[in-house]
């Protein structure tokens, strides 16, 4: 059975080598049914990512998947849902593919995440989108060299209003408590310096 399996692994590999997804997606199936194979098309390169079945959100079974899991390179190409989205948006922005983003990313921000809100905000800045992208880079907690001066500015409008204008402005995901929670340090650092009130930020 373990030389079976294999010998698939095997030939998954030859078949995304000779670029026949359809095999290889066959396979895959037979390797473990709950693997799904997407590929993305940039640059005259071929991304190939495995990744979960949506239908399976217990990240639990994917990392029995990764340990059970004796080939590294297949290994390394297992997503949950959440790391797939980082890194296929990710991907659009690297490679400028700003129409997809627009019309897909939307959807994967009714839950918060830091990363995608990075993701979104530099996006934006991208396309002139000036307000929304300092806005999510702020809300995002993740800050560089190159954000840092926008973070600024944005926390420079709220120093002085009314401790409740800033959450009249966000996402309605992050008032809730289970968001709340996971907020980042930074983003929380910076929520202090503006006055949010105490109940926002614990």
């Amino acid at each position: 059975m373990i030389l079976l399996k294999t010998n698939m692994i095997r030939r998954f590999y030859s078949e995304i080598e000779k670029n026949k997804f359809s095999t290889a997606r066959e396979l895959l199936k037979l390797i473990d049914e709950n693997l799904i194979l997407e590929t993305k098309y940039f640059n005259k390169s071929n991304f190939v990512i495995i990744r979960l079945s949506y239908y399976c959100t217990d990240n639990k079974q994917l990392i029995n998947l990764k340990r059970n899991c004796s080939d590294n390179l297949l290994k390394s190409l297992f997503f949950n849902k959440l790391e797939f989205q980082r890194f296929y948006y990710n991907l659009l922005l690297e490679n400028k593919e700003y129409k997809e983003i627009e019309r897909t990313m939307s959807g994967c921000l009714t839950s918060y995440d830091p990363v995608l809100y990075n993701i979104y905000g530099k996006y934006n800045l991208e396309i002139d989108e000036f307000e929304k992208a300092i806005k999510f880079i702020f809300l995002s907690g993740i800050y560089d060299k190159e954000t840092e001066k926008l973070v600024s500015l944005f926390q420079n409008r709220f120093k002085n209003s009314h401790k409740n204008q800033f959450l009249g402005i966000i996402p309605r995901t992050l008032k809730l408590t289970s968001t709340r929670s996971i907020l980042p340090n930074k983003l929380k650092e910076k929520l202090v310096e503006i006055g949010v009130p105490t109940w926002f930020i614990k």
